[in-house]
């Protein structure tokens, strides 16, 4: 078992790589996402994605749309498509395991990175990919 770990004190800004960039010696699977915050996001949600050469390895979640009526009228919101997986609002520790994975394999010679989509202004990040050797 291989625990590929990203460390990030103070987000700047959202979409920014945070901790190494790992290089895969050999084919490993991935197994859980583990995520903490020392400061909880209380801002919204810490929304991050994992890559593999620029690839996400979480699988798309499909736009969401809401429908809302008021005194002017409907109104028509929608999420868009994302892979992002998420610390929920005031909320410390997470762990995503099994299935939820796009990527099976994170194949020998690529490269995996990290990104925090949205902040929710939570501090002292954590993220541990854990994975095992096929």
């Amino acid at each position: 078992m291989n625990i590929l770990t990203f460390y990030e004190k103070d987000i700047v800004g959202n979409d920014t790589r945070i901790g190494s960039a790992y290089y895969m010696e050999a084919d490993c699977e991935p197994i859980a996402v583990r995520i903490d915050a020392e400061h909880a996001p209380v801002n919204g949600d810490l929304e991050i994605d994992i890559f593999v050469d620029g690839v996400s390895i979480f699988p798309d979640h499909a736009a969401s749309y809401q429908q809302a009526y008021d005194k002017v009228g409907p109104t028509v919101t929608h999420d868009t498509v994302t892979t992002t997986v998420a610390l929920t609002i005031n909320q410390n520790q997470s762990e995503l395991v099994g299935n939820d994975f796009d990527t099976a394999v994170l194949e020998e010679g690529s490269w995996v990175t990290c990104k925090v989509m949205e902040s929710g202004s939570a501090r002292n990040i954590t993220v541990q990919l854990v994975t095992e050797e096929l």
